[in-house]
This record gives C-alpha cells, structure tokens and sequence, in this order.
C-alpha cells in the first residue's frame, strides 16, 4: 500500500514535471515563433538567414547567394528574390507574411524587392549597373519612397505579366493616401502606372495625395486589354510604429494584369512579347525648323484617354533611355489611321533648334526607344557659281554641307575634293563636258538638297564689235558661249539684247541715241565680266545717197533717192535740191528721231509736187545751219 502511494507520488510528480517540461517547451516553441514573425529583434546576420529560411519554407527557390554591401546598407541577390534593405527594422506585418505565404503555396513563382529606410539618392548606382537587372526590375539613382527615413516598399511578382504593388510607409505623424481608380479602354495596352505625387507638409501632419495614374500604350500583351487600379488602403494610425503595424489589408489594392506602379522612372520588369514592342523602320536623315517630321515604325499608337496622358512624346537630343529636363520634347500632331502593326506613322513639328546632330527617343517619361538621329537644318546649297571652265576648282556655299555629298552634272557624277571644317562651303573639279548651260544636283543621303543650273565654260572674255553705229541701227557683236541672259552697257546706257543665234555665237541690240562721240561697250552675264569693246556713234563721215540715178515712174522701182549723213537721227536737217542753174526747185525738212530716214528722200519733184525734167541735180544738207553733206544725184524717165 505504501509503495502503491509511493509510486503514485512519483508517478504524479513525472506528470507534474512533465506538464512543466511541456509547457516550458510550449512556451520556447512560442518564442521562436514570435522571433520568426518580429525579425526586427533579431540580429542583422540572423536576420537575413532567418529570411532565407522562411523563403525556402514557403517553396521560393533561392539560389546563387551574393552579398553586395555599401554602408550602412546590405543588398542580397537570389535567383528569385531581390532584398535591399538595412534590416533595423521588420519587413512584413503578419498580414503581409500571410499573403506572401499565401501566393506561394498558390504554385506561383515569386519575386520580392524590398526598399526599406533608403532615400536612394544614387545609393544603387553600382546594382543599376549589374547586368543581371536586365532581367528583373531597374531603379533609377534619383528615386526615392517618400521622405521618411523608415520608409517601406515592395514589389511582388505573381508571374511573368502580373504583378501587385505594396506601399507600406511608417512616418512620424498621420498620414494619408489616396490612390486614383484608373481605367483603360479595350484598345489602351497599359506599360507603366505613374504616381504624380504632391506633398504638403504642416507641423505634425503630412499628407501625401497620388494625384494621378498614367496609361502608357507603348506596348500591348497578348493576354491584357485593360487594366484598373482599385482603391487601396486610406488611412494609418501612428501608434509607436515598432510594435505596431498599420491597419490594412493587402487584398484591398488590387492591380490586374501587366502592370508597374512606380513613384518614378522604372524599367518594366517583365518580358515583353516580341510582335507588340515599338521599333522604327524609318526616320528622315535631317529636317528643317517648322518641317513636318514623319517617323515610320511598328505600333506608334496613340492612347484612347486623353486624361491619362496617352500620346507618344518626342525627346529631341535625348541620349539615355530616362529622359532628363534639359531634352526638348515635342508631341506628334498626326497619327496613322492603323494603331498597331509594321506600318504606323506619327508626324510632328520640327521646333526651332540650333545646327545640329540630334538623336531623337520616342516614350512618355520612364520608357523610351532609340529613333535614330536627325540633322538640323538639312544640308542646303546657298551659293554656287553661274559658270565654270573645265579645270576650275569650284567652291560651293551653304549650310550643314557634311561628307559623302554626291554632285551631279548633266549624267555625269563627282565628289567634293574637300569639305570646310564649319561644313559652310565644299570644293570640286569642273569636268570637261560639251560646252552650253548644265543641270547641275546635289545629294546627300538619297536626298535631293539643290537643284540648279551651270554654264560650262565660262562665257567668252573676248568678243569682236562693229567700229561704229547709228542710232536704231542693229548692232551684232560676237563671241564664245554668248548666252542668254547677257546684259549690255554702252556708256551709261543700258540696253536690251534683242536677239542670240542659236550657237551662242552672237548677240544683237539696238543702238541707243546718244551724241556723237566713241563709248564703252561692256558685256556682262548674271554679274559676271563677259568681254567690253568700243563702238562710235554714228559712223563717222558719211554722206550718202542712193540710189543714182533715179526712175520716178511709180513702179516701185528706183522711186526716190535716200539720204544719209552724220547726224541724222540726232538733230533735225534740211535738204536742199539745186538744178544745174543753181536756182532751189525743192526744200526738204528732216526731223530728229527715228522717223529721219522717212523724210530724208526726193522723189523726183518740185516744191509744187510737179515731176522735174531729166537730168543732173545738186543737193546739200544742212544741220544746225551747217553743210555737212553735198553732191548730185541724176534723174532719168
């Protein structure tokens, strides 16, 4: 009986200790837990390798471990999960753990970046340049999750095109933020959501406001037609933020299909469908300032909601792919009619921009493509010579006038032998080519920059003249390529040509009236010096009649004698016929001008119109009073 008792003390007492040894147990295994879910009371070691536990334990694959380190910070890259971070604090509320373990254990692959307690002002200049971002998600250096220094974002990945966004800020005050609900029609292809985010801050209150969500429709997936951001969480309470976390619940933000929520520029993380990404087929090699500049490519769409900021935008003289402000950017003034495919157009206006090699990006803010590049202005001739003499080296002046410029001659093709250093003037050997006015083209790049003619040789600079001319007289001079137009100056006269032979051999003009005495005749072409003679007006000593004898029978035949002298034209005259007695049977005046020669004939009758007899009559002329011309003229019937 006694030991009966006593084995039932012991037996009792192995049960109290055991009850004891369970609870302690409990209490350790509860411990533990507690330590898995307030990492931040672990040490910085422990910490990430607790992580890396959990990770494992949820069925996230975790390979390749590398440490990359700046101070204070630690970066950790795995195959499949991104961490940066400090590690002073906790990641994820249990609330956040959940449904993180939730999404794995949905068979999902899973990718985490966190961002926690950086301003990230160039902190991941060196990560940014590891090329393993390529394939995971990119930050610009001038990014940063709010303006708290325990500031908390993460990404989460639920597949190759799916992706939801936590936005998890512990600050100081209240806080509050307002997320827009965004919606994009059936044909807008969403690229990246940016937030456009005004803080204004007072004493102990800071309030954030997302003011609004951008659809970008660069590029479209196959299996995404539109996207909506729901309303997420409104409000967190501050309670000594180390041992509480905000109020809110994850499933409350949703985020559907193909897109990025990013505070600022990012590089989209997922990989985008080939036949749905932007190229350009074709962009023109320069334009000019106010040309309309037509880009050809693949899907250059344009967005359906214009409150979203849908157009394309063009970075002129942007050189990375984040645009910066001192880009000039331009937006298109025309589509295509087609929005997606190989054969899509925008068109805008060249703006006003010094000479220059631009490169030219298309996007909106975060993404941009390489356009190529343009030049401004367009190559342009200014200046090039009216003629040339084979041989000659020919300088030719203008703007932008690169290398590789291809001359054209008649069919035949030269190049330049030497460019200027400005590009404002280039030099080339005139061909020997048949003689006569040539088109002359230049090309650059395919295009047609002028268009122009040359006279090869260079009109003659020797031409011979007629010794001298009267007034209205027909003048010729010849020559050497006498070509039209060729300007004539006969002292300080300037007349017209009034007719060229067809093998620019000779040139005609008009005497002009001009007192008597020798000019200077010059010849010039487009301003160029051709060839200068002299030329007397009138033809000197001269006194003459015609015909001798003479028949007025009126048969059209020999009906008059016509008189020429010095001076006709230019000064009225009078001429005097005599018989052989010397006694005046006719007087006859003679006007200045061209009407002269009209008046300056007898036609074989008296001053009463009666026919005189045969025979030899004396005549003399006389102008200003003064005899400058006598002699006889017969009159036969």
């Amino acid at each position: 009986m006694e030991n009966n008792k006593l084995i039932k003390i012991v037996m009792n007492s192995i049960k109290v200790f055991l009850i004891i040894l369970t609870i302690f147990c409990l209490s350790i295994s509860v411990e533990l837990l507690f330590n898995v879910i307030n990492w931040g009371h672990l040490p910085m070691d422990s910490y990430w390798s607790l992580l890396i536990d959990s990770l494992r334990s949820w069925g996230a694959t975790v390979d390749s471990v590398e440490l990359y380190k700046w101070s204070p910070d630690s970066i950790f890259y795995y195959d499949k999960v991104w961490i940066i971070g400090e590690g002073r604090e906790p990641f994820f509320s249990e609330a956040q753990i959940s449904s993180l373990i939730n999404y794995v254990k949905s068979g999902k692959p899973i990718s985490i970046f966190v961002i926690h307690g950086l301003p990230l002002r160039g902190a991941l200049d060196d990560l940014v340049k590891d090329e393993r971002w390529n394939t995971t998600i990119r930050i610009s250096s001038n990014i940063y999750f709010g303006h708290s220094p325990s500031s908390l974002g993460v990404y989460i990945s639920k597949g190759k095109n799916f992706f939801n966004f936590f936005l998890l800020r512990n600050v100081d005050s209240l806080t509050f933020v307002k997320f827009a609900k965004v919606e994009c029609g059936n044909n807008c292809y969403p690229f990246v959501v940016d937030f456009n985010t005004d803080y204004i801050g007072a004493a102990s209150t800071d309030y954030t406001l997302i003011r609004s969500a951008i659809c970008y429709p660069f590029i479209k997936f196959s299996n995404c037609s539109y996207i909506t951001i729901q309303n997420g969480f409104h409000t967190w309470e501050d309670v000594d933020y180390n041992y509480h976390q905000p109020h809110w619940n994850p499933e409350n933000f949703e985020l559907t299909k193909n897109i990025l929520l990013a505070p600022s520029h990012f590089d989209f993380p997922c990989p985008v469908p080939e036949p749905y990404q932007i190229s350009i087929t074709s962009i023109p090699p320069c334009a000019n300032p106010g040309d309309t500049v037509r880009i050809c490519g693949r899907n250059l769409w344009r967005g359906k909601t214009e409150s979203l900021g849908d157009d394309i935008e063009i970075y002129i003289g942007a050189t990375e792919p984040v645009p910066h402000e001192y880009d000039t950017i331009v937006i298109p003034v025309r589509y295509s009619q087609n929005y997606t495919g190989d054969s899509t157009w925008l068109e805008f206006i060249m703006p006003d921009l010094p000479p220059g090699t631009y490169p030219i990006r298309l996007g909106h803010k975060a993404i941009t493509f390489d356009a190529g590049d343009i030049i401004v202005p367009c190559p342009m001739v200014a200046e090039i010579p009216e003629c040339a003499n084979p041989g000659d080296t020919v300088v030719v002046s203008g703007v932008n006038l690169f290398p590789d410029i291809v001359i054209q001659i008649g069919d035949l093709i030269i190049e330049p032998i030497s460019y200027a250093l400005g590009y404002d003037t280039l030099e080339f050997i005139c061909p020997s080519i048949p003689s006569g006015a040539h088109q002359i083209s230049f090309f650059w790049d395919t295009l047609e920059i002028f268009s122009g003619s040359i006279l090869i040789p260079c009109p003659t600079a020797s031409a011979s003249f007629p010794e001298c001319a009267d007034p209205g007289d027909v003048v010729t001079i010849s020559g050497e390529n006498l070509i039209e137009p060729i300007r004539i100056v006969v002292g300080d006269s300037v007349v017209s040509a009034v007719s060229y032979s067809e093998d620019r051999s000779r040139v005609s003009f008009r005497c002009p009236w001009l007192p008597r005495g020798r000019y200077q005749v010059n010849l010039s072409w487009h301003d160029m010096f051709v060839a200068s003679g002299t030329i007397e007006i009138p033809c000197p000593h001269r006194c003459e009649r015609f015909p001798n004898p003479i028949t007025p029978n009126f048969d059209a035949i020999n009906d008059f004698a016509q008189f020429e002298f010095d001076g006709i034209f230019v000064k009225p005259a009078r001429i005097h016929i005599f018989d052989i007695h010397g006694h005046e049977i006719r007087t006859i005046d003679v006007p200045a001008g061209l009407s002269a020669k009209q008046h300056a004939r007898w036609d074989g009758t008296d001053d009463g119109g009666n026919p005189v007899p045969e025979g030899v009559y004396i005549y003399t002329i006389e102008v200003a009073g003064e005899v400058v011309c006598e002699g006889t003229v017969t009159v036969a019937r």
